[in-house]
């Protein structure tokens, strides 16, 4: 239906662009597909007025490395890979696993495993309603950021983690090349060895274990973001209606 009806078809990415032209391409709907455009979201978060909460500060005072995960607690996102790694390097390392985000579907496996966990409520700590100044200290405070998942429409906590000048561990899936470009560390998003092969060599401060480009990435605003929405709907517009 919206290949048949839209006058133009926006996404968030251009590999969920091409995902979606190949699909078209390889389907009968006697339909051509219109336009296909894509835009950037923004990453900058607000932080005015908002308290961080004695419960969170106090887990970045000890001076033990903290690695974030900020994503909604769900399959796609790719937790069990994680989970995997921090197994392993829990046996030879003082770490800490911070999971930051909503519950969001099929999700009570995985909570099951995360409570099960020796050091739930220790070196693992799970948070489900931080407010935007809470989740902006967790990504100046860690030591490193890790986005798993299989897959995404563009992967926004990469973008907030390399404005905060953070090493990114992502899954190594073409969207997050795309967003990623060579300012993360990549792994197979099956292989929680991999994964923890790496961290414990970054945390050995093996020089090989960091991004080809280190330069710290500024964020696209929402502001911007909002601009580059509308400014592509009004190239759709005909010229009487563009003022």
């Amino acid at each position: 239906n919206v290949v048949k009806h839209a006058d133009l078809i926006l996404t968030i990415s251009n590999t969920v662009a091409n995902e979606l032209r190949e699909t078209v391409s390889d389907s009968n709907w006697g339909a051509a597909l219109p336009p296909v455009k894509s835009f950037n979201l923004g990453a900058d978060i607000a932080t005015a007025n908002n308290p961080v909460r004695e419960s969170v500060a106090q887990w970045f005072q000890q001076g033990i490395p903290i690695f974030l995960v900020a994503s909604t607690l769900e399959p796609r996102k790719n937790h069990k890979v994680v989970l995997d790694a921090f197994d392993l390097i829990w046996k030879t390392n003082r770490a800490r696993l911070l999971l930051v985000g909503r519950k969001g579907w099929l999700h009570a496996e995985l909570i099951d495993r995360i409570q099960s966990i020796q050091e739930f409520n220790q070196d693992l700590l799970m948070f489900h309603d931080l407010n935007d100044n809470e989740l902006a200290k967790c990504y100046e405070l860690s030591t490193g950021i890790i986005c798993p998942s299989h897959a995404e429409g563009f992967g926004l906590p990469i973008i907030e983690a390399l404005s905060h000048g953070k090493t990114v561990f992502v899954s190594d899936i073409p969207i997050h090349r795309e967003v990623g470009k060579n300012n993360c560390v990549y792994f197979s998003k099956d292989s929680g060895q991999e994964l923890a092969g790496l961290i414990e060599r970054f945390l050995r401060n093996d020089t090989q274990v960091r991004a080809e480009d280190t330069v710290m990435r500024e964020a696209v605003t929402w502001k911007q973001s909002t601009q580059q929405l509308f400014g592509l709907i009004q190239e759709m517009l005909p010229a009487d209606k563009k003022d």
